[in-house]
This record gives structure tokens, C-alpha cells and sequence, in this order.
């Protein structure tokens, strides 16, 4: 398997490093980049991914959805996705909400059917 994590966060790179015995090699390497910068020059690059798992999160309480974040989203960003999977890939999104408004969220994913085959909330 061949896993490419973007994190924007050196720390957390450190974190995982140190406390849960996460292992860099050739097959299995971090990037530190913000993921919207990172996720528009991929695209734009033409690189293909078999699976993009997103599960970029904030602590703000005053969003509909805490992850992903609302910049994740954003029309630019689904069309990036898409033009990133290979035919058979699959987008998988962590969605969640503090704020117990689950129909506030599970709403933000509606823009998401446009340009896949199948979405399934």
C-alpha cells in the first residue's frame, strides 16, 4: 500500500512519531502542507489517488460541521477530488458536528454529488 498523509501540523507529525510508533518510509510518507494548497497543486499536477480520505478538522463551535472544515467543501475543492481519484477510486470524508445539528451538516454534503457517480451519506 502506498499512503501519502498531508498534515499541516509539524507537531502532530512529532506526536505520532513519538507516542504511536508511526514508521516514514517509501511507501508511507507525511507531508507537511496545508491540505486545500496541497490537494489544488496535486490536481492541477494530474497525480491519481485510489482513495482520498479527508478528515480535516476544526474545534470552532460555531460551524456546521466541524470536519471537514467548510474550505474542504467548496465547489474548486470537489471538482479537485474528483480530477484526483482514479475511475474506481473513492472519496471518504469524516463528517461530523459539534453542535448536534447532524441535517446542518449532512447538508454541506449535497454539493458533493455533482461531479461523483454515487455519494452515500
Amino acid at each position: 500500500m502506498n499512503i501519502t498523509v498531508v498534515e499541516i501540523d509539524r507537531n502532530m507529525l512529532d506526536i505520532a512519531l513519538k507516542w504511536f510508533g508511526l514508521e516514514l518510509d517509501n511507501m508511507h510518507r507525511v507531508i507537511i502542507e496545508d491540505g486545500v494548497e496541497y490537494v489544488k497543486r496535486i490536481a492541477r499536477a494530474g497525480a491519481k489517488f485510489n482513495v482520498i480520505h479527508l478528515d480535516a478538522c476544526t474545534m470552532e463551535e460555531n460551524v456546521d460541521t466541524n470536519c471537514p472544515m467548510d474550505i474542504f467543501y467548496t465547489e474548486e475543492m470537489v471538482r479537485n477530488y474528483a480530477a484526483m481519484l482514479k475511475p474506481r477510486g473513492v472519496v471518504i470524508m469524516n463528517v461530523l458536528t459539534l453542535t448536534g445539528n447532524d441535517m446542518a451538516a449532512a447538508k454541506k454534503v449535497g454539493p458533493l454529488t455533482e461531479p461523483f457517480q454515487w455519494v452515500n451519506v
